[in-house]
């Protein structure tokens, strides 16, 4: 028996993480999880789900029985069966006795919901905690949002991003926490027209087919205020039984919209105001990215900076994502074209990006002398 993880009753060692495995059962709405325990690969090991003190994985709801479900490895796998209970147990809300422990299942004992995590999905939802809020009264909201990712990467339903700001980097860290690194993530964005992928935006299209060939086995994203001339199509491509592309949709709450979905999921992200406290995290977190984006020392982001982008660059989410990542590559740059090139911007972009706004703390000492800035502009008025 090893100590117990603050948030969560640990029972053995985890799993290693092979294939993404399920590592963990976690209570929906809430903090609480168990590590699935090490067992044997001949299937002699078995854990009891229930009220009783005797269960491994112990609930509390009065609808739960004592000893309520097992849960066994066999070879490589996990299996959940119900201990014969009048209402059995349930595999992401439908009834029956047994079923295999799949990555992002919800098991439902009673009236308890345990969700099947792995390593990929305990990483996601840190990310869906920050773009959603990491209160107590936010965890129902954030189970809910995952819920819409799992629907997402199964191809049930398009996932509708709703909030201020470009959201367009948010689909893309969703994008890639779901489904990985290697899976294609594309813009169809007639304005941008046809543009490359660079460290800080992902490639563009100005024609949806276009666009859905280029991420076949992985996701399309668009703007519900922009959509591409071949809307139709590219819908009739995405919801085709033998599709293999995911479609996000970003929206702003500001806009009316230009394209409805009958059938959608929509995560709502809450205007930063409201998460005041929540920022100087938020902003952590960005940098930590950001720092891992460009290979960058951890020494490289400091509390000014972190000052800088509370107060110039923290409108927004997207803006902290923005914000961050540029602050990170001018500080271990040299000049600032060492540090647009290392972005994929045009130096002269950067340069106008920091002349709207005060001197940067730890950036290269002098602004190009053909440049004259702007008056200093605060957050709430920065583009």
């Amino acid at each position: 028996m090893t100590t117990p993880l603050p948030g969560g009753e640990r029972f053995g060692a985890p799993q290693p993480d092979t294939h993404d495995a399920v590592v963990r059962l976690r209570q929906w709405g809430t903090d609480r999880f168990w590590f699935l325990p090490h067992a044997p690969l001949d299937g002699s090991g078995e854990w009891l789900i229930g009220t009783s003190g005797d269960c491994a994985f112990r609930v509390t709801d009065r609808l739960s029985a004592r000893k309520h479900a097992r849960v066994a490895r066999e070879g490589e796998r996990w299996w959940v069966r119900d201990l014969g209970t009048p209402h059995g147990i349930r595999r992401d809300g439908m009834r029956c006795r047994e079923f295999v422990i799949t990555p992002g299942v919800e098991i439902g004992i009673g009236a308890t919901v345990l969700v099947a995590e792995t390593a990929h999905s305990v990483a996601l939802r840190g990310f869906v905690q920050r773009i959603l809020g990491w209160g107590g009264d936010r965890m129902g909201v954030v189970d809910h949002a995952l819920r819409a990712v799992r629907q997402l990467v199964a191809q049930r339903s398009p996932l509708i991003l709703h909030g201020e700001g470009d959201l367009i980097s948010i689909a893309a860290a969703l994008h890639r926490l779901a489904l990985g690194e290697a899976a294609p993530f594309v813009v169809c964005d007639p304005r941008r027209g046809n543009t490359p992928a660079s460290v800080r935006s992902a490639a563009s299209f100005a024609h949806g087919i276009e666009a859905f060939v280029a991420a076949i086995g992985g996701s399309v994203c668009i703007r519900r205020k922009c959509v591409p001339p071949d809307l139709g199509e590219l819908m009739q491509r995405l919801l085709a039984p033998e599709s293999e592309v995911r479609l996000f949709v970003c929206a702003s709450p500001s806009r009316t919209p230009a394209i409805t979905f009958t059938s959608s999921m929509t995560v709502e992200l809450p205007p930063l105001p409201l998460r005041e406290n929540e920022i100087p995290r938020i902003i952590e977190d960005y940098a930590a990215d950001a720092i891992r984006t460009l290979g960058a020392p951890q020494s490289c982001f400091t509390d000014d900076d972190r000052r800088w982008v509370m107060r110039h660059s923290a409108r927004t989410l997207p803006e902290i994502a923005k914000g961050t990542l540029r602050v990170v590559a001018l500080n271990t740059s040299p000049s600032f074209t060492d540090a647009a090139k290392c972005l994929g911007m045009a130096q002269v972009s950067l340069v106008r990006w920091v002349g709207r706004r005060a001197p940067l703390p730890h950036a290269p000492a002098s602004l190009p002398r053909s440049f004259v800035p702007a008056a200093p502009r605060s957050s709430a008025g920065a583009a």
